[in-house]
């Protein structure tokens, strides 16, 4: 009798999910992970202003959602600059780019220096 109130309290109590990192896409090359702005290396897309824009910060947006996301940069002259690579799904082997994925659909290309 006593395993009943134990069973009816476990199935009550919601299960406490992982901390889940915040992410955000601003614009195609710029997002936020954990409270962090990144500019994507090397990445330069559209303004959102236009159609190309707004797919390269949908692309980037669905990337984020990913499963296993993980971002690398350096505090640059112009702010925090890297990459970020993801997984489809939790068992994929290989990871991705964003700047590769970016670049391979034609939405974004290589920052010009002047």
């Amino acid at each position: 009798m006593r395993l009943i109130p134990l069973i009816m309290c476990l199935l009550v109590t919601p299960v406490v999910a992982e901390d889940k990192v915040h992410r955000l896409a601003i614009t195609g090359d710029t997002l936020i992970v954990d409270n962090t702005t990144i500019r994507l290396k090397d990445t330069e897309c559209p303004p959102f202003t236009t159609d190309e824009g707004r797919a390269a910060k949908l692309l980037v947006t669905a990337m984020l959602r990913a499963p296993l996301v993980e971002c690398a940069y350096v505090d640059g002259p112009d702010g925090n600059v890297g990459d970020c690579i993801y997984r489809t799904t939790k068992l994929a082997q290989r990871a991705r780019s964003m700047v590769d994925e970016l670049r391979k659909r034609n939405l974004c290309q290589p920052r010009t220096s002047l």
